[in-house]
């Protein structure tokens, strides 16, 4: 017997946006939901959820949440600034990010020399985030004392 997945609370709260951008009543989305074997929106399969959407966006719906945002222009520049702020501020050298980051990518990066190497700004939002840690460990250091 071939077991049917249930589609998850994104796309429950997908069709109830759909259901009032297209001024659907209560009575007329039951109706709906009926006609693809539900008797509500946590009852429907993937390939159903996918069929009453069709039918939204026939009925006029138009999905913005799907759409994936275009990445940031120069994020990796953006970080790399806000990694040399954050060394300023606490008064570190570039050395102190350059351990942090062959410490954190050692296996992927064996000679890594510098964090100013790495490209993907997915990486060096590690190093801002170890950078972040050290920050609120020293403010809880001050705070203490």
């Amino acid at each position: 017997m071939k077991k049917t997945i249930k589609i998850d609370r994104r796309k429950i709260a997908l069709v109830h946006v759909a259901k009032r951008q297209v001024g659907m009543t209560d009575d007329e989305y039951r109706a709906l939901l009926g006609q693809y074997g539900a008797a509500s929106s946590k009852d429907l399969t993937v390939a159903r959820f996918k069929l009453v959407m069709k039918r939204f966006e026939h009925l006029g719906f138009k999905s913005r949440s799907f759409k994936r945002r275009a990445p940031a222009v120069d994020s990796r520049g953006r970080l790399l600034k806000k990694i040399e702020a954050q060394l300023a501020a606490l008064g570190l050298t570039a050395g102190y990010a350059d351990a942090i980051a062959r410490n954190i990518f050692k296996g992927k990066y064996p000679n890594l020399g510098t964090y100013r190497w790495l490209k993907d700004p997915v990486e060096l939002r590690k190093v801002v985030a170890a950078l972040t840690y050290y920050q609120r460990r020293q403010a809880k250091k001050v705070k203490s004392e």
